[in-house]
């Protein structure tokens, strides 16, 4: 999971270069895109989160059939899902960048990036999907493969498409927005003839047995995809905010959220296996197991997280500069890794935490605490003191906000794991 992460990550800082060479409005144009593709993309992982909720906990059960049933049930539900959001997306693209005050020079290359990436969320999505099913069956080297081929292809073809070859002079900025949709094509074409070998493409079997399965995977993957959504979507309100701000503040908002995202990579992959490994000893009820688990991650992600904090802030500047060679876009994004990283260790807890909860079949504290974070924290904090201080006030209400909902994330998840011990040993035992 570590190197499938981390290839799509680099890609991510690599086509970010490529388009900081190009200018600084092209970059803030770019990043006002961000959040858009993350909020579609995130939408379609909740089928994914809630799927593997239910897999691995089958699968932990020893119900292997069941579990390649749901599996089919789930491609045909995101299929169908992906399609009517790309849709949406076409027709409230421009609305969505008015809503952001985008300035008239970010505006058209914002609107004309989103339309292109659109096309490439569909076969993103099912490959994505697929491959965290994947994992639930044990099977951890084909969904880093998936991952990989797609970031390799993204950066081999990107530079062509954006400054051309020969005589041909290539899309400019939107050059990175093909490469991402080829890619993706591609790599979805391999992964489709996976997953049929898998067992995950075969007949539905009944009405009456898709019904169920619909019925619960939605019922894992509404508060999935409402806690995935928020935090898209609590992105562009923030961005809203750093929009009304020069140019150059917003393209290090998006040089410095990219570096960022980079060194969460080792965490997403931590928090992306400990789904089904506590599903399928949930299933096992072997809570030592997970308990065990749970403390060797907490202590990592500390450990982590601080010597992360020291190297941003020693070298985040530098690091930024790479991708903008601009005084100006460095200066605001030193002052972002001063602050921000300082709670990364904590805010990894609580991705671990969230993944816990969910392959325990319990949803609902992770969209409790993305909405405490997003409505009771995150927001009225940001506008205070982004009225308070400016910029450097929405970087302080990001670190507070990662602090405060890791730390009840934390309590909460104790509480839940020693319950459901309580509860549920006995019954194994007897």
């Amino acid at each position: 999971m570590l190197l499938g992460f981390s290839s799509m990550m680099i890609a991510s800082l690599i086509d970010t270069y490529y388009v900081g060479q190009i200018g600084t409005i092209e970059l803030a144009a770019v990043t006002l895109t961000f959040p858009l593709v993350m909020g579609f993309s995130s939408l379609s992982m909740g089928f994914g989160i809630g799927a593997t909720s239910i897999i691995s906990r089958t699968v932990g059960a020893g119900d292997w059939a069941t579990a390649q049933r749901i599996a089919t049930h789930t491609l045909i539900l995101v299929i169908f899902f992906v399609s009517v959001l790309s849709v949406v997306g076409f027709v409230f693209a421009e609305s969505i960048f008015e809503l952001l005050n985008a300035r008239e020079e970010l505006f058209p290359i914002a609107v004309k990036y989103t339309y292109i990436t659109l096309i490439g969320v569909p076969v993103l999505a099912v490959p994505m999907v697929g491959s965290m099913m994947l994992r639930s069956f044990n099977d951890v080297r084909s969904p880093a493969i998936i991952m990989v081929a797609g970031a390799v292809i993204q950066v081999i073809i990107v530079p062509a498409l954006i400054w051309g070859i020969g005589s041909w002079e290539g899309y400019g900025v939107y050059g990175s927005a093909w490469s991402f949709v080829i890619s993706r094509v591609i790599v979805a074409v391999y992964a489709i003839g996976l997953f049929h070998r898998r067992g995950f493409i075969q007949h539905p079997g009944s009405f009456a047995q898709f019904r169920a399965s619909v019925r619960e995977v939605m019922r894992l993957a509404i508060p999935s995809m409402a806690s995935q959504v928020l935090m898209p979507v609590s992105m562009y309100l923030i961005m809203m905010l750093i929009a009304l701000y020069d140019n150059h503040v917003v393209a290090a908002y998006g040089v410095a959220t990219r570096i960022e995202s980079m060194t969460m990579i080792v965490i997403m992959a931590m928090s992306s296996s400990m789904g089904p490994f506590v599903g399928q000893n949930f299933g096992a009820r072997r809570f030592d197991r997970i308990q065990s688990a749970l403390k060797m991650s907490y202590v990592f992600c500390l450990t982590y997280g601080l010597v992360v904090t020291l190297i941003l802030v020693l070298l985040g500047g530098a690091i930024s500069g790479l991708f903008r060679d601009d005084p100006a876009v460095v200066a605001v994004a030193t002052e972002f890794f001063y602050i921000v990283p300082i709670t990364i260790g904590i805010m990894s807890v609580a991705m671990i935490a969230g993944s816990t909860f969910v392959a325990y079949g319990e949803p609902i504290p992770s969209f409790v605490l993305s909405m405490f974070r997003m409505f009771v924290v995150l927001l009225p904090l940001c506008y205070l003191l982004n009225w308070l201080f400016g910029y450097i006030g929405i970087f302080i209400a990001v670190a507070i906000t990662n602090g405060s909902v890791g730390l009840i994330a934390i309590v909460w998840l104790h509480a839940m794991t020693n319950r459901f011990k309580r509860e549920l040993t006995p019954q194994a035992t007897a």
